[in-house]
C-alpha cells in the first residue's frame, strides 16, 4: 500500500514538473519571439538614422561647397547665353548661375534627405523631422536669395534710369545685399556670425542626439541570457 501511494505521488510530481517544464519552455519561447521582433525593429530604425546621419553629414558639404565665395575657372559659364548678350551681362548671369550651377552638381544629398524624410515619419517621432524641414528650408533660402540679389544687380547695370527709380532700385538692392548674406560663407573673422552655418549646424546636433541611442549596439537575447547566468 505505501508503495502504491509513493508511486502515485512521484507520478503527481513528474506530471507538475513536466507542465512546469511546458510553462517555461512556453514563457521562454514567448519571451524569444518577442525579443526577436523588437531586434528586428530596432534593427531598421539602426540601418536608418545611420543612413539619414550620413546623409545629413554630406549635405552638410555640399552647403560648404555651394556657399564657398571663390569661384574657380569657367564655373556659371555652363548656362545657355542670349546671343544678344553684353559682356557685362555675361559676366553678372555667369555669377548668378555658380551658385545654382555648384547645387546641381552636389544636389545628390538634399534628393536623398527628402526620400529619408518619408522613411523617417514610420519609425520616428514627428518632432525628430525639424532638422529636415530646417536644411530645405535654408536651401531655398540661399537659392532664392542668390536670384533676387543678381536680378537686381543686372537689372541696376543694364538700365538708364531717373534719379527716383534708381533710388527705389538701390533700395531693394540694400535688401537684397542683406539677404544675400546667407549665399556665401563669412569671414573667418566673422565666421561666428553666419546664422547660416550657425543653423546647419544646429540642425546636424539635433539629429545626431535624436539618433544617438539608435546608432548604440543593442545585447541580444543569447547576450542577456548570457549576463544573468554568469
Amino acid at each position: 500500500m505505501t508503495n502504491i501511494i509513493l508511486l502515485n505521488w512521484f507520478s503527481t510530481i513528474i506530471s507538475f514538473l513536466k507542465d512546469i517544464s511546458v510553462l517555461v519552455a512556453s514563457g521562454v519561447g514567448l519571451y524569444g519571439i518577442n525579443s526577436w521582433r523588437r531586434q528586428i525593429k530596432w534593427k531598421k530604425k539602426h540601418d536608418l538614422a545611420e543612413e539619414t546621419l550620413i546623409a545629413f553629414y554630406n549635405a552638410q558639404e555640399s552647403f560648404n561647397i555651394i556657399r564657398h565665395p571663390i569661384s574657380f575657372g569657367n564655373e556659371g559659364s555652363s548656362r545657355l547665353k542670349n546671343q544678344n548678350e553684353t559682356t557685362e551681362e555675361s559676366m553678372l548671369l555667369n555669377e548668378r548661375n555658380i551658385v545654382t550651377e555648384r547645387y546641381e552638381t552636389y544636389k545628390e544629398p538634399f534628393l536623398k534627405l527628402k526620400v529619408l524624410k518619408q522613411r523617417f515619419k514610420t519609425l520616428f517621432n514627428k518632432e525628430s523631422l525639424e532638422p529636415f524641414d530646417d536644411f530645405n528650408s535654408i536651401l531655398n533660402k540661399i537659392l532664392l536669395s542668390n536670384s533676387l540679389y543678381y536680378d537686381r544687380k543686372r537689372d541696376k547695370k543694364l538700365n538708364d534710369y531717373n534719379e527716383s527709380t534708381l533710388a527705389t532700385i538701390n533700395g531693394h538692392m540694400s535688401e537684397c545685399e542683406s539677404v544675400f548674406r546667407a549665399v556665401w560663407v563669412s569671414s573667418t573673422e566673422d565666421e561666428g556670425k553666419d546664422d547660416i552655418k550657425n543653423k546647419i549646424n544646429k540642425s546636424v546636433e539635433q539629429m545626431e542626439t535624436c539618433l544617438q541611442k539608435y546608432l548604440q549596439e543593442q545585447d541580444t537575447l543569447y547576450e542577456k541570457i548570457k549576463r544573468l547566468i554568469t
